[in-house]
């Protein structure tokens, strides 16, 4: 299982993607209502948005959506809410806004029944990205996970 958290805003950026390889399993939210600091969620306004105004700015994959989104905006005001995200075989899930920032999210140990494989993809913050003040740490992270695939040689990319 996965405890209830928001992935830590000073490093990974905006936008959270999972995709849930196996079995069958639920993603649960519950509206966060602890302090800012506890993610770095006080970053947050730093950062250049992927999301205004509720509308995406920057979606490559736009056409290709089928599904409104879920919309968690106005939901994160009660205590009492739990979210429940079926995550089947081969699903794509991609959390922002308001699923990023005001949600905890967690997979509980009551809703595994079989081993469980997800590939989470993660951005980072532009606060490492070129252009960043922290820019030459990112390239020096980048620059080790490239380590970790080979290019089309079939020689590492870093």
């Amino acid at each position: 299982s996965i405890d209830p958290h928001i992935d830590d805003c000073w490093v990974w950026g905006e936008r959270i993607v999972q995709l849930n390889l196996c079995s069958k399993t639920y993603l649960s939210l519950r509206p966060y209502k602890g302090q800012t600091n506890r993610y770095n969620l006080q970053d947050v306004s730093d950062y250049p948005a992927v999301v205004q105004e509720e509308k995406v700015v920057h979606n490559p994959f736009q056409e290709r959506i089928n599904e409104q989104p879920y919309n968690l905006n106005n939901m994160s005001n009660s205590e009492d809410i739990l979210i429940k995200i079926p995550l089947p075989p081969r699903s794509l899930l991609i959390m922002y806004g308001s699923s990023r920032y005001d949600w905890e999210h967690a997979v509980l140990r009551e809703d595994i029944s079989e081993r469980r494989v997800i590939i989470a993809y993660r951005e980072l913050t532009p606060t490492y990205l070129p252009g960043g003040e922290k820019e030459d740490i990112g390239k020096e992270v980048l620059e080790e996970a490239a380590n970790f695939w080979e290019d089309e040689t079939g020689t590492n990319a870093g």
